[in-house]
């Protein structure tokens, strides 16, 4: 697995279903208080996620031994991991997490 997009083309970024929702609960819980920063949270999310599809080796290896092995890397944005793994061309996109919640071993797939 190459950390690198390939010819410098940004690799294609696919999102998990789960990366959906964790996204959508983020902006509908800003939202309560702000709808502009919940829109402006969502877009640094998606300003950081096209950045790491430019160079995806700049996240860490995940925290858990079982995803590290597979390749799972995370970066954050604010106060938010974006968990992903990169499989060929794309970017996957697994989980978006607030920093004070605990991801379980279960939890990122």
């Amino acid at each position: 697995m190459s950390l690198q997009s390939t010819e410098n083309k940004p690799l294609e970024i696919v999102w998990r279903a789960k990366a959906i929702a964790d996204v959508k609960s983020i902006v509908h819980y800003i939202s309560q208080y702000s709808t502009t920063a919940a829109h402006n949270q969502r877009q640094r999310i998606r300003s950081r996620i096209e950045s790491v599809s430019e160079a995806p080796g700049i996240g860490k290896p995940a925290q858990s031994n079982a995803h590290a092995a597979r390749g799972v890397r995370y970066t954050t944005e604010g106060r938010y991991y974006i968990y992903y793994e990169v499989v060929g061309t794309q970017l996957r996109i697994l989980r978006v997490r607030h920093t004070s919640r605990d991801i379980l071993e279960n939890n990122i797939d």
